[in-house]
């Protein structure tokens, strides 16, 4: 059975990187470069609603991740994701990342 590698980087907002994947092997584990340097691993399991009506797994695919604050410079850097398992490439993506409010304080 072949399953699709599918993703898509939705967003930075809040200091969080927001989306989803669909890894062919399940695991979820992705790897995220910022201008092609690694900066995350995570497992995208989280649910949202429109994931389940748009058949992405059973909703468990999304990330929410916070970022370190040298990331929020209020530059735009390039976001990669990646299957950890196969190292393909699923998403990538110019974002903007905004200063927080409280990081704009300190």
């Amino acid at each position: 059975m072949t399953v699709d590698i599918k993703g898509h980087i939705d967003a930075c907002t809040n200091g969080l990187l927001q989306g989803w994947v669909q890894t062919s092997d399940g695991s979820q584990k992705i790897s995220i470069r910022i201008d092609g340097l690694p900066a995350l691993e995570v497992v995208a399991n989280k649910y949202r609603g429109d994931l389940e009506a748009a058949e992405v797994l059973d909703g468990h695919a999304s990330f929410s991740e916070p970022l370190l604050p040298t990331y929020l410079d209020d530059e735009t850097h390039l976001v990669e994701v990646f299957e950890a398992a196969s190292g393909v490439l699923m998403a990538r993506k110019e974002i903007l990342f905004e200063k927080t409010e409280k990081l704009q304080k300190l």
